[in-house]
This record gives C-alpha cells, sequence and structure tokens, in this order.
C-alpha cells in the first residue's frame, strides 16, 4: 500500500514537473528579444511591400488610361511608335548630327 501511495505521488510530481517546464518553454519563447525583433522585422517589410503595391496599382492605373487611349485612337499608336521606335512617316528625314 506503501509503494502504490508513494507512486502515485511521485507520478503527480512528474506529470507537475512536466506540465511546469511546457509553461516556462512556451513563456520563454512568447517573450524572446529575437522573436520581438523578428516581429518588428516583418511589420516593417509588409508596410514596405503595401507602399510598394500601393504604387504599383497607381503605375498600373496610369498605364491602363495609356492603353485605352492608344486603342481608342489611330493617331495614339502612331505617336508612340513614332517616339519610341523611332518610325518615320512615308517622305519624313530624320537629320542626325554627330554627337562628339
Amino acid at each position: 500500500m506503501f509503494e502504490a501511495r508513494s507512486t502515485i505521488i511521485l507520478r503527480r510530481i512528474l506529470i507537475m514537473l512536466l506540465i511546469g517546464g511546457v509553461m516556462a518553454t512556451v513563456t520563454a519563447r512568447l517573450f524572446d528579444p529575437e522573436r520581438t525583433a523578428r516581429r518588428e522585422m516583418l511589420a516593417r517589410q509588409l508596410s514596405a511591400l503595401s507602399t510598394t503595391n500601393l504604387k504599383l496599382g497607381q503605375e498600373n492605373k496610369h498605364l491602363e488610361q495609356q492603353l485605352t487611349l492608344l486603342e481608342r485612337s489611330t493617331e495614339g499608336w502612331k505617336a508612340a511608335a513614332r517616339k519610341d521606335q523611332r518610325m518615320l512617316l512615308p517622305g519624313e528625314v530624320i537629320i542626325r548630327f554627330p554627337t562628339d
């Protein structure tokens, strides 16, 4: 009977130690300075990515507007071709001077 009682007490002690160890480990991980620093770094990255996302969204809207203008007018795509691709209309001549 004494052995059964001591075994129960020993089990209870071991369970309490196990629970205490788990609680200590969880608490140590929650308040770890490296974890806090990582969380702050991730928050900064999220902020930077949100800003970049907003800028890219604005640029996308601008490009969509340009595309719409080019699709709707014949002069729009001609002007873009002349400007970007240096294309000429029939009869035009470009005179280039040396840039030394």
